[in-house]
């Protein structure tokens, strides 16, 4: 039995999830503000307890690195190198878009798409068979790149926080209340990922960011 607790805040949704096997034991989410840090510890505390189980239970903890809010993802990277390091637990970091992509795994092919302002986005595409799933470009593109790649897939459906502008494209769109980064979507994607020994030391475990943040951009600037 392997014991594994995923963690999400990339996002202003907050997701844990908590994972024994193929078993979801439990997950909890919520619309935090990107107050993240205030709520994140008790609530994994709560999660643990409430299925009997103590940090020192956990055979691996998962977490989103990005790309997403700089500020979310390091939060959900530091808590999670707090939780292992004593107990010397592996991790796996994954990313936050194809978390998002799992939640409509049943399609044949997923674009997901997340503001990356200035007319950029965050973008992957997702092809899914029998369980497999092969992640296509994930990066960040100008919006009128990352269109003309959607259009050479067939039964393609889009996700993410900018629909409208694609709809000038021939593309199913995947519904607002499946918009959330899951936890236990983190959970399963990180087992695989173990499973395929990609486990590694929270030493090395980094943030994925694909862009500066603004404070760095201006940072530069005043310093050229």
């Amino acid at each position: 039995m392997m014991n594994i607790l995923g963690i999400d805040t990339s996002t202003k949704t907050m997701s844990i999830g908590l994972v024994s096997d193929d078993k979801i034991l439990g997950e909890i989410n919520f619309y935090s503000n990107m107050d993240h840090s205030e709520k994140l510890i008790d609530n994994i505390k709560f999660l643990l307890e409430s299925n009997n189980l103590k940090v020192s239970d956990l055979d691996l903890v998962c977490v989103a690195i990005g790309p997403g809010s700089f500020t979310g993802v390091r939060i959900g990277i530091s808590t999670c190198k707090g939780l292992v390091e004593f107990y010397n637990i592996p991790v796996v970091g994954v990313s936050s878009l194809e978390v998002l992509s799992r939640n409509f795994s049943s399609y044949k092919h997923v674009a997901i798409g997340v503001d990356a302002k200035r007319d950029r986005v965050y973008g992957g595409i997702y092809s899914y068979n029998k369980g497999k799933v092969n992640t296509i470009e994930e990066g960040l593109y100008d919006i009128s790149d990352f269109k003309e790649k959607l259009k050479i897939y067939e039964d393609l459906l889009f996700a993410g926080d900018i629909n409208s502008e694609f709809m000038d494209l021939d593309l199913r769109f995947g519904q607002e209340g499946n918009l959330l980064n899951r936890g236990s979507n983190v959970c399963f994607i990180g087992r695989e990922r173990f499973l395929d020994g990609q486990g590694i030391s929270h030493i090395d475990l980094q943030a994925n960011y694909m862009t500066k943040s603004q404070a760095q951009i201006d940072y530069e600037k005043r310093n050229k």
